[in-house]
């Protein structure tokens, strides 16, 4: 297909899908130009344009071409928004400013930098239509916050292709080290953007964005610093600009986005693996988390030998790191390694991580995990649980917080807590479900879980496990005689 859509190209495109026999104007139009940017708006209106053609005008390629570049209402004036514009979807660009005879604002791409383009793109349709409002409310600047790999770049990306013809230019940044060196790899390309003195290039850079006219858009992926963002902020007045971070930033209008709802986790796997086999299971053990979903189905895909009941086996025993994509022949634990970076920690976060692993995925008020895990600075641990929240590690809702159930698997796989870091914890759960003879088991009850989680994280032969055993045995046989 040409780069740039002409009416033309529209028509001709209509043209050559009429012979599939598609029941609907729409049904056509979507078809015949689905490789575009067209939003869905767009498209339908270029539909009520099919509908007013002749059937002579249909008769024949030329005729129907003739129709839409002399007649097409609809498609005339939306073609106008994209006149030298290319808007199909394999088309990436980007500009090379290293060279003094070229800038962004003579560039009559639409799309300035490389940009992500969803093949799919399941739910959130109150999210998209929920940064329209907000941008458009005299908010020029809003975060899309959400544990890794949840859906935060696609969403971001989907809300530019969407809203494609409503910007004069849009571009991706996809942060990395520095904002400096981000922005300088987005637009010019890794070699420019290592030249000496990037600092006058970014400041170059800047100033061109900064003149384009009209209303831009700015998708900045992946920031982890709020500092970062102060580098720019104030100087691209022109630009609506979307934050996507795993981090609580410095940011007044927040978009926090969670795991998929039951249905459209349903959907999104069926796409990559069809079955009518029950798989709610598993998608509450992937707690309804985008990336994995997709992982999990493909893999399913693939696989010769895996099924739904073995993977749910795999996933009881906690085997899920040990998973792997044939693709490309990476294990799961490859890919939690990529979305969850313990390196940004301290070590004293890290332990605190690691001792909430030992606890099942659930929400934990701050008292009770206070309580289980023998806290006596209380003023540091709730500092901790702060700065684990913000940087996504662990969900917080009203004042209860709960370790997401991937990120509880790759810790057990990769920073698994030892018995001498948990003793404490331990001890206290040991003394805590011991039953005197006065007491009645149903008071000890709601501890069970932790207890049996406990057990099963550490195993390891100790005589302080012993007793614990031994407590939840006494517990489950005292209530069988109630």
């Amino acid at each position: 297909m040409s780069e740039i859509l002409t009416l033309s190209i529209v028509g001709g495109a209509i043209y050559d899908t009429l012979k599939f026999g598609l029941s609907t104007s729409l049904d056509i139009v979507k078809v015949a130009l689905k490789d575009t940017l067209l939003s869905d708006e767009e498209k339908r209106l270029i539909s009520l344009d099919l509908d007013n053609a002749s059937e002579k005008n249909k008769f024949s390629k030329e005729k129907l071409v003739n129709y839409f570049e002399n007649e097409a209402v609809e498609a005339k004036t939306i073609m106008t928004n994209y006149q030298n514009v290319s808007i199909f979807n394999n088309t990436t660009n980007v500009i090379n400013l290293g060279k003094d005879n070229n800038s962004i604002i003579k560039n009559q791409k639409k799309i300035l930098t490389n940009f992500i383009i969803n093949d799919i793109f399941i739910g959130r349709e109150r999210e998209i239509n929920e940064i329209h409002q907000r941008l458009n409310d005299k908010e020029s600047l809003l975060l899309i916050n959400g544990i890794g790999g949840v859906g935060k770049t696609t969403l971001a990306a989907e809300y530019g292709k969407r809203y494609l013809s409503f910007y004069n230019k849009i571009a991706f940044v996809e942060y990395s080290n520095s904002i400096e060196e981000s922005f300088l790899n987005a637009f010019f390309g890794l070699e420019e953007a290592n030249l000496n003195r990037s600092d006058e290039k970014f400041n170059k850079l800047l100033l061109e964005l900064s003149i384009i006219p009209k209303m831009n858009l700015l998708v900045i992926d992946n920031l982890l610093d709020s500092f970062e963002l102060s580098k720019i902020k104030n100087k691209l007045n022109n630009f609506h600009i979307i934050i996507t971070s795993r981090k609580v930033l410095n940011i007044k209008t927040v978009l926090n986005i969670c795991n998929l709802s039951l249905n459209h986790a349903r959907e999104l796997f069926n796409v990559y693996y069809s079955t009518k086999e029950d798989i709610d299971n598993i998608l509450e053990y992937l707690d309804y988390h985008t990336t994995f979903i997709e992982l999990t189905a493909k893999t399913l895909n693939k696989s010769n030998l895996l099924t739904i009941k073995i993977l749910e086996e795999k996933f009881k025993s906690g085997e899920l790191p040990n998973i792997k994509y044939k693709k490309n022949n990476k294990y799961f634990n490859d890919y939690l390694k990529e979305l969850f970076n313990l390196d940004t920690l301290s070590d004293g976060e890290k332990l605190t991580l690691r001792k909430i692993s030992l606890f099942p995925s659930i929400e934990i008020s701050f008292e009770k995990l206070k309580e289980f895990l023998c806290i006596e600075d209380d003023e540091k641990f709730d500092e901790e649980l702060i700065c684990l929240a913000d940087a996504g590690w662990i969900s917080e809702n009203s004042g209860s917080y709960k370790l997401h159930q991937i990120i509880r698997e790759y810790l057990h796989k990769n920073e698994r807590i030892s018995f001498s870091e948990s003793s404490d914890i331990v001890e206290f759960f040991n003394s805590a479900t011991y039953i005197n003879p006065t007491e009645n088991p149903l008071d000890k009850f709601e501890l069970l879980i932790f207890n049996e989680e406990i057990l099963k994280v550490l195993d390891e032969n100790h005589p302080s496990l012993a007793s614990n055993y031994n407590n939840i045995s006494m517990i489950y046989k005292d209530l069988g005689d109630l």
